[in-house]
């Protein structure tokens, strides 16, 4: 039976994989099309919380995730902010970096599938920040 939101999980998120991708050609060629392509995703993810919390269900199994879509949603849309402005100031660094922490915490037993790409953008920002 399914007893664990990790139960009902697909260990390849199709998002993640194209998402991953993604990333890694983004900083390989700085493409405007990639970056698009990201920026549809970032915004998807950062809507997330928004939507998960208009789910009117108290199941105890959806409220023990409802940290991960609080994390995916707020790191989302502070990486959308970077990736639309090409420019991670310096007092937004620290911020999103604990955001990252939070978001690569598992929550029961469930973990974000492109976090590694999430982490990536992340370095690759910070190398050009002000």
């Amino acid at each position: 039976p399914f007893t664990l939101f990790a139960d009902a999980c697909s260990s390849d998120a199709s998002d993640a994989i194209i998402f991953n991708k993604l990333v890694s050609e983004y900083l390989e060629t700085s493409s405007n099309t990639t970056k698009a392509e990201l920026i549809t995703f970032l915004k998807k993810w950062g809507h997330n919380y928004t939507l998960f919390s208009s789910i009117q269900n108290s199941s105890p199994i959806l409220k023990s995730v409802e940290p991960l879509s609080k994390n995916l949603s707020e790191l989302s849309n502070s990486l959308l902010s970077v990736l639309t402005t090409e420019n991670l100031k310096t007092t937004n660094y620290q911020n999103i970096t604990n955001q990252f922490l939070k978001l690569s915490k598992p929550v029961v037993d469930v973990e974000f599938a492109a976090l590694k790409s999430f982490k990536k953008l992340i370095v690759y920002f910070s190398k050009k920040k002000e």
